[in-house]
Parts: C-alpha cells; sequence; structure tokens
C-alpha cells in the first residue's frame, strides 16, 4: 500500500523521503531497508516517478553505492566545534589563555567531528 501510494504522488510531484539514524534500527535490518530504499528508487525512476530518499546513518558499509551520494558530516565539523567549545570557554574565564587552548583542542579533539545538540537549561 506504501509503495502504490508513493507512486500515485511522485508521478505527479517530486517527493523526498527523509530517514533518520537507519544504523540503530541494527546492521542486518539496515542493510535490508537500505537494499529496499535503493530498489524502490530504481524502481520509481523506470516509471517516470520522481523520488529521492535521503538516509541519515553513521557509516559503516550499508549502503547500495549505485545510486547514493555520501556526506560524512563528522569530517566537516571540526572548525565549528573549535568555535563552540571556544564560545564556551569564553563565557567562563577560568583557566589562563594557554590552558585555555589546550582545554579547547582537547574537547575538540575527542569529539572526532561530532557535534552533540542540546538545549542548555538556564
Amino acid at each position: 500500500m506504501f509503495e502504490e501510494q508513493l507512486l500515485i504522488v511522485a508521478l505527479t510531484r517530486q517527493v523526498i523521503l527523509f530517514v533518520d539514524a537507519l544504523d540503530e534500527a541494527g546492521e542486518e535490518t539496515a542493510r535490508t531497508l537500505a537494499e529496499y530504499f535503493n530498489d524502490l528508487t530504481v524502481q520509481f525512476k523506470e516509471q517516470n516517478a520522481s523520488l529521492k530518499i535521503c538516509i541519515s546513518a553513521r557509516h559503516y558499509p550499508i549502503l547500495i553505492r549505485t545510486v547514493s551520494k555520501d556526506v560524512w558530516v563528522e569530517e566537516e565539523n571540526g572548525h565549528d566545534i573549535q568555535t563552540v567549545v571556544r564560545q564556551q570557554l569564553d563565557k567562563v574565564k577560568i583557566l589562563s589563555a594557554e590552558n585555555d587552548k589546550l582545554l579547547c583542542d582537547e574537547i575538540s579533539n575527542r569529539a572526532k567531528g561530532i557535534f552533540q545538540w542540546g538545549k542548555s537549561s538556564k
């Protein structure tokens, strides 16, 4: 039913599906779903239907490479993480400038390019 209804819509307008945290389904399930989404994309393309699927997942090899493009966000976040850490350390000003820089570098390196967003309570 999902595929039928999706096809009806995708034949008349562009459809983009966002699948978040596919890796959290477990490796076997994630691989099965990635293959399903890949097959669905190919099937829709053959029928001239407009379907794009954007999958977010940690980058272990679950995705089929025939129609996908990869963006490894953690490889692009280093500068932004340092900026946020620097801003937070500037607010508290408890260390010398040299130790402040060392702490900023250490926190940024340990983050390994990964942001964990959260709302701070005030």
